[in-house]
């Protein structure tokens, strides 16, 4: 779950599932399966894709601000 939070965080602050595919050295279609697969597990779309842009829904914000949290989370525990 760590990591597709990681990959959802990405594509967020990248703006693009092109560039977060680059930045985190993954194909697109595997990044997208990530995404697919936080949507499953939670039951919810995640963004509104509209052709090659992505927009974060309402409940995709949300979970946006969780996954910052739990990133944060990591990190202090691997200092």
């Amino acid at each position: 779950m760590l990591e597709e939070l990681l990959v959802f965080t990405t594509v967020v602050e990248q703006s693009s599932l092109n560039k977060a595919s680059k930045l985190l050295n993954l194909s697109q279609p595997a990044l997208s399966r990530k995404i697919a697969k936080l949507e499953d597990e939670w039951g919810v779309a995640l963004f509104h894709r509209k052709g090659k842009r992505l927009e974060l829904t309402r409940v995709g914000q949300e979970a946006y601000l969780y996954a910052l949290e739990q990133r944060q989370r990591h990190q202090n525990f691997l200092q």
